[in-house]
C-alpha cells in the first residue's frame, strides 16, 4: 500500500497540484483501496489483486481501482459525496472532485476524480 500513496503523490505533483491536495488525494485512494480489499474479502476473495491505474489530460488527474466484485448499483457523485464501497470519509477528502462506482463481468471499478488548475 506504500506504493500507492508514492504513484499517486508523484503523479499529483507532475499535475501541479499543491502538496496538501497531493497528500489528500493520496489519502483518499488509499481509502478506496482499503475498501476494496474489506470489500473483496467479504465476497470471498480472500487473496485479492488490485488494479491501480493513474491518468487523465491535462485538466484532470483519474485515479482507477479495480478489484473483483460488484458494485451495488453503478453510481456516480459529485461534491465529494462519495459512498461506493461503503466509505463515508471520502465526503470530506479535498482530493477528490467526483467519484464514480461501476461494475462489469465481475469486477467492480472506483474511478476517483480531480481537477487540475490550468
Amino acid at each position: 500500500m506504500a506504493g500507492v500513496r508514492a504513484i499517486v503523490r508523484h503523479s499529483a505533483e507532475h499535475a501541479g497540484l499543491s502538496t496538501q491536495t497531493q497528500e489528500d488525494l493520496a489519502s483518499a485512494t488509499l481509502e478506496v483501496c482499503r475498501g476494496a480489499f474489506a470489500e473483496a474479502r467479504k465476497n470471498g476473495h480472500g487473496e485479492t489483486t488490485l488494479r491501480l491505474v493513474v491518468g487523465g489530460t491535462s485538466d484532470r488527474i483519474e485515479i482507477m481501482v479495480e478489484y473483483p466484485g460488484v458494485v451495488a448499483g453503478n453510481s456516480a457523485h459529485n461534491g465529494r459525496e462519495g459512498i461506493c464501497i461503503g466509505t463515508r470519509r471520502l465526503e470530506r477528502s479535498a482530493g477528490v472532485d467526483r467519484m464514480s462506482c461501476e461494475s462489469s463481468g465481475g469486477q467492480a471499478r472506483v474511478t476517483l476524480v480531480k481537477q487540475c488548475d490550468a
